[in-house]
């Protein structure tokens, strides 16, 4: 069979070749004269534009497909569909012509994405797209792998295959086919889908397509985009999709939704499918069910960075709220694609909304962090199961060692950047800049071209080292001066490669939730120094030690007038030198002590908890989008 099919083709490209064709000048510009080199410039075409395709290109032996000629002259085939029999796929006469009435009687009114079911030798085809603008999506679908190389050997399709907005599907399977029609119709507004049956095909294989059909028609795509835009915030209840992770503060917030009633439904990233087809259908599905007001997430978070999500977000006009806990300045620089006017943007420091505003986010609040009280907590009629660690100082929190190398190694970074990478972490911590990379160019100008040689992700790293190792200097100077104290530091095991073991008892990491606020309880002054990343925002301790009715020393930062009146609800030192004389007086007067202790829990409590945060969240989005 395969020798007497390389016969067939020789004659077919033997004859094409003769200048006795006069009618070959009425073929469309989509159906050049066939030569033998077509395989080769359709195939280079192919893997150029369509580089998805998982088939095999090469010529390789045809059993099914019989090559013939029409009586004009024109090449067709007939596939064998077994028992000694064999379909046409196009006319025997003129399948020109044939396609040219096709084209006039398909129904392509509209702006529908269109499906054709069945590529045969692409007359039909090559006429459609002489019928519709050149942006119009068109979708190619074909069955059979052997058809379509066997057109690729035939005619001459570059003019086809380049095309813009034009897509092909070949393959046996209806579900793969329906997965690619539905990543096209998510990346288009999810537009309405017109199919244009090739009735050979059709004939040949009607399982195959009728399957991809009924897919569509049973899951509602082929209208979907009507159904996912209906208005928000129109009844009394509030609905929340929550796209959630291990972050500790979704936590807080599903337990604040439920104390607030409202009604939420989870999403659980997964890595491996941030930004993928599946998570967006997925999300689909939810919305298409659950009917939410608005999406929310903590740090963009299942925000793929090509901003594929939030597009679509856009196009069905669905808002989403995301809340800032870390620097956005870290991350967001991946994620600037995500800009839409349905993003609302929620950030732990006011310092950094003009910078988000500057990016093109229009919707910038600021919510600080807050704390769930029913988890730190004063623990005045029960035991507590931490004695042991009863001290007159503790501080919690991270070395930064170990962050520190192992993050600047991954940058690869060498030369200057590396040579003088802890002069530019003291210089930013130094300094009310909020930006490394102003520090870099302001007083590094010479490494400022190595920097921005370093690509989106090694130089967010490489600025996040710096910023870690710029914590690690500004704690280190503080906690110095708690030694005389011989203070209880908890945290990971690299603090004794900053300070000698035998001047501060050591303890291991502590888990957040169900360990954290036992030692609040038991540690006559709690110490705080704020990362870095922050030059006016409080972290976290800030909240969870005075919700606990415990002391906090903390560092002065400028956005805590707004949360505490400083001095009365909580005591904060402006230089190191000041830590171990307010350490000293407030040891010695304890009802001093205690009173501060009591009236920043009151203010905790009445401002400053996750129940609070969330209403603030859901009002802002109600204000904006309903």
């Amino acid at each position: 069979m395969g020798n007497g099919y390389e016969a067939r083709c020789e004659k077919f490209f033997y004859i094409l070749k003769g200048a006795k064709l006069p009618f070959l000048k009425q073929s469309a510009p989509q159906a050049k004269r066939p030569s033998s080199k077509a395989l080769a410039l359709n195939t280079t075409i192919c893997r150029k534009n369509h580089p998805y395709l998982d088939i095999n290109l090469t010529d390789i032996e045809n059993d099914r497909v019989i090559p013939v000629f029409s009586k004009n002259g024109l090449p067709t085939f007939k596939y064998d569909i077994g028992a000694g029999k064999a379909k046409y796929f196009h006319s025997s006469y003129d399948p020109l012509s044939e396609a040219v009435k096709w084209a006039g009687e398909s129904s392509i009114d509209g702006d529908s994405i269109i499906v054709v079911l069945g590529v045969g030798f692409f007359y039909h085809i090559s006429e459609l797209i002489k019928e519709i603008p050149d942006d119009r999506i068109v979708i190619l679908l074909e069955r059979d792998e052997e058809i379509f190389r066997a057109a690729l050997k035939a005619v001459d399709l570059r003019d086809v295959l380049s095309r813009d907005n034009l897509y092909l599907f070949v393959g046996r399977e209806p579900a793969g086919a329906v997965k690619f029609i539905t990543g096209i119709q998510i990346n288009n507004s999810f537009k309405r889908i017109t199919f244009l049956p090739h009735q050979p095909s059709i004939q040949t294989f009607p399982e195959f397509y009728r399957e991809i059909i009924d897919g569509f028609a049973a899951s509602g795509k082929l209208n979907i985009f009507d159904r996912l835009r209906y208005k928000k915030f129109c009844r009394e209840e509030v609905r929340v999709l929550l796209l959630t992770t291990r972050y500790f503060l979704m936590g807080e917030i599903i337990s604040a939704m439920k104390r607030l009633n409202i009604k939420y439904r989870l999403i659980t990233i997964e890595q491996y499918e941030l930004g993928c087809q599946e998570f967006i259908e997925e999300i689909i599905k939810d919305i298409l069910d659950f009917k939410p007001d608005f999406l929310f997430t903590i740090n963009h978070l299942g925000m793929d960075r090509e901003g594929m999500l939030a597009q679509f977000l856009a196009r069905i006009e669905m808002p989403f709220a995301s809340w800032y806990v870390d620097n956005p300045n870290l991350i967001i620089k991946r994620y600037e694609k995500n800009v839409t006017p349905c993003c609302a943007m929620f950030l732990w420091d006011k310092d950094n909304l003009p910078d988000m505003r500057d990016i093109g986010f229009e919707h910038t609040f600021y919510m600080p962090l807050g704390v769930d009280e029913r988890r730190f907590r004063p623990i005045k009629n029960e035991v507590n199961p931490m004695p042991h660690l009863t001290s007159d100082v503790a501080f919690v929190g991270n070395s930064m060692v170990k962050k520190v190398r192992d993050t600047l190694m991954k940058t690869g970074v060498n030369g200057g950047l590396n040579a003088l990478f802890k002069d530019i972490a003291r210089d930013y911590m130094e300094s009310e800049e909020r930006r490394i990379e102003e520090i870099i160019r302001l007083k590094y100008p010479e490494l400022y071209d190595d920097f921005q040689k370093l690509g989106d992700v090694n130089r967010t790293s490489y600025e996040t080292a710096v910023n870690w190792e710029a914590t690690k200097i500004y704690r280190l100077e503080r906690i110095k001066r708690l030694l005389p104290f011989k203070p209880l530091i908890v945290g990971d095991p690299h603090w004794p490669e900053l300070i000698d073991d035998g001047l501060f008892r050591y303890h291991r990491e502590l888990a957040y939730y169900n360990e954290l606020p036992f030692l609040y309880n038991v540690a006559t002054i709690n110490f705080n120094a704020t990362s870095r990343q922050m030059k006016g925002a409080v972290n976290q301790r800030v909240f969870d030690v005075p919700a606990c009715m415990a002391f906090l020393l903390t560092d002065y930062q400028e956005q805590m007038d707004e949360l505490f009146t400083v001095g009365e609800e909580v005591i904060c030192y402006q230089e190191p030198d000041e830590i171990a004389e307010l350490i000293k007086y407030y040891m010695d007067h304890e009802r001093e002590r205690k009173q501060v202790a009591q009236k920043g829990y009151e203010r905790v409590i009445r401002d400053h908890t996750y129940v609070s945060r969330v209403t603030g969240i859901v009002g802002a989005m109600r204000k904006i989008f309903s």
